[in-house]
């Protein structure tokens, strides 16, 4: 059996990160303002019609969800403030505007001490569908989802030292379990890539005279030295730090090995 390491558990980028919708917040300041306009309505004064009662409410409860995603509490007070009027049937169209006006401030007044991030669309889909081409991985190894969706949010976020740390740890596994059917013995600590591409050929060399069987697994011997080029060190650590191309380069190898050993086990 080949070793692996024990790790505690570790706080996932998704626990740390909040979406926030940018479309969405736009919108919103877009409606706001014309509901500003409402000040200088010609009947301002007039309460506001059950229709538009309705649909303020339902608008104002939308950006209170937003607001309280991203924790921006100084809109959701005036929020609050303007829940309150139109529930209780004492809005006006003049209310509105001041509320509108107001909630537009304290929402531009809040996003000043707030850092974004903002992913480009190719980054966006890896980030939200990081399981694509994962799925059978997934299924079979289920241990190994929560490091491949670290693996691909941090690649979207370009971190990519952090991506091939994840990347590693699932390919303990992946070794552990490539190893366990070939019934060999490696100190996945301290063995080189060399020690495990040795064994793995000699085990599958003495597969003869299975051919299907030799074939399928020497395809997947294949997928893993192609890892072991890519992730330029002797040994299964990590090296110190890895470019936007290599990580790339092993998300692509680590999760063709990973798929191909899948049916395998």
């Amino acid at each position: 059996m080949l070793e692996v390491f024990r790790y505690s558990r570790i706080t996932t980028l998704w626990e740390i990160m909040k979406r926030f919708d940018g479309h969405l917040y736009m919108r919103s300041l877009n409606i706001l303002g014309c509901a500003e306009v409402y000040q200088f309505h010609s009947k301002a004064d007039d309460l506001l019609p059950s229709h538009a009662t309705a649909y303020w409410e339902q608008e104002l409860l939308t950006i209170r969800k937003e607001c309280e995603t991203a924790e921006f509490s100084m809109p959701i007070e005036t929020i609050n403030r303007a829940l309150l009027s139109l529930r209780g049937g004492f809005c006006t169209y003049r209310g509105m505007g001041v509320f509108a006006q107001e909630l537009m401030g304290r929402m531009v007044d809040q996003t000043k001490g707030t850092t974004y991030f903002l992913l480009a669309p190719s980054e966006a889909e890896l980030y939200e569908q990081w399981l694509k081409g994962w799925q059978d991985t997934a299924n079979r190894f289920p241990t190994t989802i929560t490091d491949i969706e670290e693996a691909g949010k941090c690649l979207a976020f370009n971190r990519f030292t952090a991506c091939v740390f994840h990347l590693m740890r699932v390919m303990e596994t992946g070794v552990q379990k490539f190893g366990s059917a070939l019934n060999i013995e490696a100190d996945l600590k301290n063995a080189s890539w060399y020690t495990i591409m040795q064994q793995v050929t000699k085990a599958i060399e003495n597969m003869w005279p299975d051919k299907e069987k030799k074939a399928r697994h020497s395809a997947a011997a294949a997928h893993l030295d192609a890892v072991r080029l890519a992730w330029r060190n002797d040994v299964m650590h990590p090296k110190a730090t890895y470019t936007e191309n290599e990580a790339q380069i092993l998300w692509l190898h680590i999760r063709t090995f990973m798929q191909e050993l899948s049916s395998l086990i």
